[in-house]
């Protein structure tokens, strides 16, 4: 599963954020409005952007996921995706991309799909807002 995000700040701004360890958080790809794109964690590696909880009762629990497709896998949904974050304030935006941002990211996802890694299903891409919502 493929989820991307919009980082709701610049794209030096998200790489840096996403580089430091006290962020506790972190992102496959970056993606830039002029198409830039910086990779941040290795694919075979889960990063931290679209952890769900394992934890009975905590907020992120995976149960109380809008996709049906986290509540069935029943797991930290970090374990099997892979994140692309993209330059932009969903504020001005809604989510659109810039046609660079489009381009590049079917270079990231193809990329993706041809390396080896530890992700069972690539063919599902879900897009959120800025808070975390499915759109």
């Amino acid at each position: 599963m493929i989820v991307c995000h919009i980082t709701d700040g610049s794209y030096s701004g998200a790489v840096s954020w996403l580089c430091n360890p006290q962020s506790q958080a972190s992102a496959h790809f970056v993606v830039a409005r002029d198409g830039r794109v910086t990779q941040l964690v290795d694919i075979r590696n889960g990063a931290w952007c679209n952890g769900t909880s394992v934890t009975a009762g905590h907020a992120y629990h995976y149960s109380t996921s809008t996709l049906p497709l986290v509540r069935s896998r029943g797991t930290n949904a970090n374990c099997y995706t892979i994140s692309i974050e993209h330059e932009g304030m969903y504020s001005q935006t809604h989510g659109a991309l810039t046609d660079a941002q489009e381009a590049n990211d079917g270079d990231s996802v193809g990329f993706t799909i041809s390396s080896p890694t530890r992700v069972s299903n690539l063919s599902y891409t879900a897009y959120y807002d800025a808070w975390g919502y499915w759109k």
